[in-house]
């Protein structure tokens, strides 16, 4: 398992939201942060802001904190 170093970490977090065929939308949140390159979660809602707001309210394993500042 590669080590993590907390004091360190970079790469990008996406959000993309599109509409399906079905007529749902999709919210897909990509990570190419350098500990868990091509990491990918699909979050699904009747509409953009659903499938965000169940994405945001999901429980996602939060690893580290992250300070802005």
């Amino acid at each position: 398992m590669t080590q993590i170093n907390p004091d360190r970490t970079t790469g990008t977090i996406a959000i993309d939201v599109g509409a399906q065929s079905n007529g749902q939308y999709l919210c897909q949140i990509s990570s190419s942060l350098s500990d868990r390159p091509h990491d990918t979660m699909n979050f699904y809602g009747q509409t953009k802001e659903h499938a965000i707001a169940i994405a945001s309210a999901s429980r996602i394993k939060i690893t580290r904190t992250i300070d802005f500042n």
